[in-house]
């Protein structure tokens, strides 16, 4: 490591300061001009542009600092994700950031942008900048923590080349969580199919405009004929799940299922698999199927009863019915069965709820894939952010 320089942040550092933003606040339609704060950086180090709250143009102009230049390194300052780090990469013709961010310019020829933002995730430097926090109500770092964040530094070749191989896998990464996203897209799209229109005994979704004769008014909208038309508590008849505590859970192989999935093991069951389980309680919407025995939270609904419909099958269908709009709390996301069960749902015969489960696996296959090979990249990527970063494997430039 004799070619890297200790230093610490604060001498590799031309600029670090915070931004601002009106006394009244500020929201998507409060201007022109995007005010960046600590929900626009997630937790993988990107940026993120979901929901881009604004200043007006004439207080962007007179803001004394807190300018974003492209490429300038952000940190959250303040808050329950204090230390999270990002590169903006000028994403926008003007944009500034708020004062729950600190935006970081190193001196030039001395540290490269992207080598900072690398480094500063880093597992070992988030562990530094951990042990710079203070505060409990409002917990932070102040301006002052750039001196004590250590940071071993090779030359500038060599620090262009490591965010270069960094880049690389980081770029690699990205395009395989586009590819996992377009996928899950494909599938909801394929299910909305699936579940309005049917498959045939070939195995092909039904048309209703050329074959009009296989399906039958249901509401607003047509149904296949063989499809059972009725209350979705005839169908699938739902129950509450059961309290238990982490102080009550012994150690054992069944699992928990809370709103969120399986949360922990316990040496008991309540409910005896194969069986399927949604959110009452905090997380709703999602249907989780449990091949084994399991305990069902109290947070959760499970389906007591499935009126020979395929438990598979019940789980793609819930999850499409999208049970959260049946939100029946103000604060915290609550699910009622008594509001569900008197749903009218059309549920198709035993035979098509087979055939679109195999197609429903064929794609999640395919998702688990590139889910594992994501992973993978990841772990790749932490490995060498340690071996680069640290010079135990040096670069050729």
């Amino acid at each position: 490591m004799n070619e890297f320089k200790r230093s610490t942040v604060e001498e590799v550092l031309s600029v670090l300061e915070s931004g601002s933003r009106p006394s009244g606040g500020v929201d998507t339609e409060s201007g022109t001009i995007p005010s960046l704060g600590g929900e626009n950086i997630n937790q993988d180090g990107r940026m993120f542009y979901g929901v881009i709250k604004k200043v007006h143009d004439s207080f962007y102009q007179n803001m004394p600092r807190g300018h974003l230049l492209p490429y300038d390194v952000l940190i959250n300052k303040d808050g329950a994700q204090t230390g999270k780090v990002a590169i903006y990469k000028g994403d926008f013709p003007h944009a500034a950031i708020n004062e729950h961010l600190f935006l970081m310019r190193g001196k030039p020829n001395v540290i490269e942008q992207k080598f900072l933002c690398y480094y500063l995730i880093f597992e070992a430097t988030q562990h530094q900048v951990i042990k710079m926090i203070t505060g409990s109500a409002q917990p932070g770092i102040n301006s002052g923590f750039t001196k004590y964040i250590i940071i071993d530094i090779p030359p500038i070749e060599s620090q262009r080349r490591i965010a270069e191989i960094l880049d690389t896998i980081e770029e690699t990464i990205q395009k395989t969580e586009a590819l996992i996203s377009k996928l899950k897209a494909m599938k909801q799209g394929l299910l909305h199919d699936l579940l309005t229109r049917g498959l045939d005994k070939n195995g092909k979704l039904r048309d209703p405009k050329a074959h009009p004769e296989q399906f039958k008014e249901f509401g607003l909208r047509k149904v296949p004929r063989s499809w059972t038309v009725g209350k979705l508590g005839t169908q699938l008849t739902f129950q509450r799940g059961f309290d238990i505590t982490q102080t009550e859970q012994r150690p054992g192989n069944v699992p928990v299922v809370s709103s969120s999935g399986i949360t922990s093991y316990h040496d008991r069951a309540m409910v005896n698999g194969p069986g399927v389980v949604t959110g009452r309680k905090g997380k709703l919407g999602q249907a989780y199927f449990i091949e084994s025995s399991f305990w069902p939270h109290d947070t959760t609904l499970w389906v007591k009863n499935f009126h020979e419909n395929i438990p598979r099958f019940a789980a793609l269908f819930i999850e499409w019915l999208r049970l959260e709009r049946f939100d029946a709390a103000t604060s915290v996301p609550t699910l009622n069965r008594n509001f569900i069960h008197p749903m009218i749902v059309a549920m198709p015969p035993e035979y098509e709820q087979r055939q679109i489960c195999a197609m429903a696996e064929s794609f999640n296959n395919r998702i688990r894939t590139e889910e594992q090979y994501r992973d993978k990249l990841k772990l790749q990527k932490k490995g060498l952010m340690h071996d680069l970063l640290t010079g135990k494997v040096r670069v050729k430039v």
